[in-house]
Order: structure tokens, then sequence, then C-alpha cells
């Protein structure tokens, strides 16, 4: 088998982005050809001479930092460069008589539509993990960004014309609409995929409701258990967020709670709201991302990691690293990694999603014993799961497998 892997970057600028590495040098391990396609051209250190991984860095620029404007709307649609680039790449694999798979990651930061539709044209085999759900909806998170609110109906029914939740312009809006629909419009998308991954289950549960529910399949991020003991987040004093920083986050109203609580809140990550979050909230200490042993230090600073999503995340995968190191985490109803808490004994679901609600919970982490009660607890609880990186490659070569005996019964 020989493995397309693609992704919009091959450097960590989120979660999904170091999962999708993990797996790349987790494939390598196992003894699997694999080829990595990415937009940017930065490399995270892990992929660089490993044996069994050709990198293929298109050298593209995010779509939202080109400054040709007519130029980044074209390409944000159909990437010419990035379709020749992978069909070329599956046509070459496919004549050295190898069984290719192609499995997609994030694409809509660099790559565009175009990945699928080179996986298509070619006819393999084309997996897509829902890291986010762009794969349905125009802004990826069906989430209301001037409302602060999920979006109450289909992505691409009439309403979305209606009311524009984006959070830039009513034309920047119209443009994803018609993103999204020229994706099922054309078959890239349901038909041209052979299996979605959901990354939680309540993410599977949601995706189900726009995608055909055969094609959904549920495989959790691959969860590293770390070979240090477990931290003591309650000798800690501050309050820690992990990811990007963005209003669909809930990071303002935990800003706002945290003020309220009289907590210090530090945030390891960066995003598109990060200047108006500084300037608003002067006194929250922003770090940027962090990886290696420079986020295991900001780890061991906290007391308690919160996620306050304020739409569907597909999982929340810092929170769980933080409960495989003893550091109990606070999370949002709505947000994948909320199955993984048992309120009461391991950490914190936050039902009510406002400023009131999360300061109170807040206010509770103050008391030193339940902390360190929860934190063992979190720990134990990711320890009991059989979620390490190479079950979740297993789980995904089952996927694999099953999606090749599919294609050879329909032939």
């Amino acid at each position: 088998m020989r493995l397309i892997i693609i992704n919009d970057f091959a450097e960590v600028r989120g979660g999904s982005d170091k999962v999708v590495i993990e797996t790349v040098v987790g494939w390598s391990e196992l003894g699997v050809e694999v080829d990595f396609v990415f937009g940017g051209s930065a490399v995270d250190d892990r992929l660089l001479g490993i044996p069994g991984v050709t990198l293929h860095g298109l050298q593209i620029n995010p779509i939202s930092e080109d400054p040709n404007r007519l130029r980044a709307m074209v390409n944000g649609l159909w990437n010419r460069q990035v379709y020749a680039s992978v069909l070329a790449l599956i046509a070459e694999r496919k004549r050295q008589g190898e069984t290719v798979v192609v499995h997609i990651h994030c694409f809509s930061k660099t790559l565009s539509m175009a990945v699928f539709a080179a996986a298509r044209a070619e006819g393999v085999i084309c997996l897509h993990t829902l890291h986010d759900y762009f794969a349905f909806s125009p802004n990826g998170v069906h989430f209301d960004f001037r409302a602060y609110r999920i979006l109450d109906y289909h992505p691409l029914s009439w309403r979305t014309l209606l009311h524009n939740p984006d959070r830039r312009s009513y034309w920047h809006h119209v443009y994803r609409v018609f993103r999204t629909a020229l994706q099922f419009r054309t078959g890239l998308i349901p038909e041209g995929v052979d299996r979605f991954i959901a990354v939680s289950g309540p993410s599977a549960e949601f995706a189900r409701k726009y995608l055909p529910e055969e094609k959904v399949t549920r495989i959790g991020y691959p969860l590293e258990r770390p070979s240090v003991q477990q931290y003591e987040p309650a000798r800690q004093q501050e309050v820690g967020y992990v990811g990007r920083i963005s209003a669909d986050k809930g990071i303002f109203l935990l800003a706002d709670a945290a003020r309220r609580a009289n907590c210090r809140l530090r945030i390891v990550g960066d995003g598109p709201d990060r200047e108006k979050l500084v300037s608003s909230y002067p006194e929250v200490t922003v770090t940027g991302w962090r990886t290696g042993d420079e986020f295991e230090s900001e780890l061991r600073r906290l007391r308690v990691i919160v996620l306050p999503s304020l739409w569907p995340e597909t999982f929340g995968l810092a929170t769980v690293e933080g409960m495989a190191r003893g550091i109990p985490t606070m999370v949002s109803r709505l947000a994948g990694s909320s199955e993984m808490i048992s309120p009461g004994k391991n950490g914190w679901i936050l039902s009510e999603l406002t400023v009131e609600a999360i300061a109170n919970e807040l206010i509770a982490t103050k008391d030193s014993n339940l902390v360190a009660n929860f934190g063992r607890e979190a720990r134990a609880t990711v320890d009991r799961l059989e979620s390490d990186l190479f079950s979740h490659l297993a789980k995904t070569r089952t996927v694999i497998e099953e999606s090749i005996a599919l294609r050879n019964a329909a032939d």
C-alpha cells in the first residue's frame, strides 16, 4: 500500500496539524511508504529524514495571506497547481503498480477542493478526516459569528443566503457558500470520498446530519501517554486555554469569566482574534504556539485547562493532553472531548456557556484538594483508553481495508 497523506501544513499551527505529523511518523515506523503533500514550505523537524516518507511541499502561501485577492479567490475555489501536482503523484504511484490510498486532512487554508478532484480523477480510495466541517459547512464550524450561536439550518439551504454568519463581509460569505455548493454539485463531496473519519462521538453524530451516515466512521485522536510523572496542578495558579484564539472558541467568554473570578488566564496559541483579545484583556498572558519541551513547560504552569467552545468542536485535543498529564479540564458541552469528562470525578462540563456560569466554575477550581483529586482521575481516565498512536493507525488501516473491499465488491 502506498499512502498519500495531504494536509494544509507540515508544521504545527493547531492540534490537527500535530496529529497529522504524528501519524506520518507512525506510518513510517510501521514500514508503510508515505507521500506527504502539504501546501506550505515550513516542515516540522520530526518529519526530516525519516525512512519511507517523501515530502512534497507545494510552496503555497495560505489563501488568507495572498495580497492578490482575486488570485486568492480563484485558488480558494480551485488551485490548478495543487490539482496537477497531486494528480501526477497519484498517477506515478499507480504506474509503479502500488495500491494507492489518499488520506486528506485539512485542505481549506492552502490546497482547495482540488485535492479531492485529483483523487477522484484517478479512481483511488479517498479518506477525509473531519478536523473541521469545511466538507459541508461554508465557514468550517457551522457557527454564526455575529449572533454567537450554532447555525440551526442546513448550510446549503436557501436560508444561508439571507443572513451573513461569517466573521467577514456578506460577499465573503456568499463566496464560501458557492465554494461548498461546488464541492457538492461536482460530486467531490460526499460521492468522491469513500469514508469520512470523525474524531469523536459527538462530531460523528453532528456530521451524520449532513453527510451519508454509512460513510461516517469514528476514530478518535491518538492520545500520547507522557513518560513524565503526573504534574501537580493544585500547586499552580494559572487557568489555561490551549488552542486557536477565535471568538467561536469562547475565548472572550473565558477572559471575561477569569476577570470576574479573579483568576490569572494563560493562553497557549494564536489566531485571528489575538490582537482584539490582548487589547481588551491586557492582564491575559498569550504565549503563541508552543511545541516539544516548551509546550510541556507551559502545561506544568496550569491549574486547569478550559475549552469553552461555542460551536460543535470536533474534539479539543489540548484538554485531553492536559488530562494525560494529570491536569483537570473544563469542557463545553458542545465540544467532542466532553465525552471524556465525568462531572464530579475528573473535570467539569460547561452546560451553560455564559460569563457568570464559567466564572462560578473557575471559582470552584480554587479548592486545591478538588483540583488534585480531579487531576489524578483525569490521568487515570486517559490511561484506561486504548488510544495510543498505533491503535489509532490500526483502526485507520481497518477502514482502508474495508473501503478497498467495498470497491472490489462493487466492481
